[in-house]
């Protein structure tokens, strides 16, 4: 099976947002383009992506059932992204972190949580680009 262009995953896969001065399309190829240029970005920087477990959310924090039932049963899971030490990697006290969102539901169908996380990793790498 051959494997999409960044761009049209995440035109397919990803939130989008557009302006007064554009369509909704417009806006969706807008989008989608950020973030796989900043998912490439991410990359050629070497940063580096870490999933946690987040112990601190709790079924309280969230409005619908759906969600909270899914935090009662399965937690929640939360994404750092680091610019790791050159020489010890992210465990290092000179590893840099450039972004990072907490309480996150996944979904227990690992394909959908796989393109899930590639949308939260590029959202990410998408705050965080210049700050190098």
């Amino acid at each position: 099976m051959a494997r999409i262009s960044a761009y049209h995953f995440f035109l397919s896969q990803a939130g989008y947002s557009h302006g007064s001065d554009e369509t909704v399309i417009q806006g969706r190829r807008r989008c989608a383009k950020q973030l796989a240029a900043a998912e490439r970005w991410a990359a050629d920087n070497g940063l580096m992506y870490v999933w946690l477990d987040d112990p601190d959310c709790t079924a309280d924090q969230f409005e619908f059932e759906e969600d909270k039932q899914h935090v009662r049963e399965h937690g929640a899971v939360g994404c750092v992204l680091y610019q790791p030490c050159a020489d010890h990697g992210v465990e290092c006290k000179h590893a840099r972190v450039l972004g990072a969102l907490w309480g996150i539901t996944e979904s227990l169908d690992n394909r959908a949580r796989d393109s899930s996380r590639r949308v939260v990793e590029a959202e990410l790498a998408c705050e965080a680009v210049g700050t190098l």
